[in-house]
């Protein structure tokens, strides 16, 4: 908070205002809210992504079967030396790469008392 009110001293009362002066911590606060803002302790929580939910489950049978059909148009790779294996598509097919992302969660706030 101190650096939203030190900005506001700094830059936006100057230039906006044309005044030098200095606000309260709660008057910055104040602000924020208006603006829509929340200025608050920081708790770690739980987070459930619902993965075991009935909706998900059918989900994700509909997908591995569609994923199984798709495979037969991707490339596959075996051994030591990842050798391709031929791949045999008919002439209006083509194939298929999979690109995926793992679902890592970074925060930036790690250490935070208040955010």
């Amino acid at each position: 908070m101190a650096h939203f009110k030190q900005y506001i001293e700094d830059f936006i009362l100057p230039e906006c205002a044309g005044i030098q002066k200095t606000i309260s911590i709660r008057t910055a606060e104040r602000w924020l809210h208006i603006l829509g803002y929340k200025y608050e302790g920081y708790r770690k929580g739980i987070y459930h992504d619902g993965h075991e939910w009935e909706d998900i489950i059918t989900y994700r049978k509909e997908f591995l079967e569609v994923m199984k059909e798709l495979e037969q148009r991707m490339a596959r790779y075996e051994g030591e030396e990842m050798d391709a294996i031929l791949l045999v598509l008919r002439p209006e097919e083509r194939e298929l790469i999979l690109i995926t992302h793992n679902e890592c969660i970074f925060y930036t706030n790690d250490g935070k008392k208040k955010i």
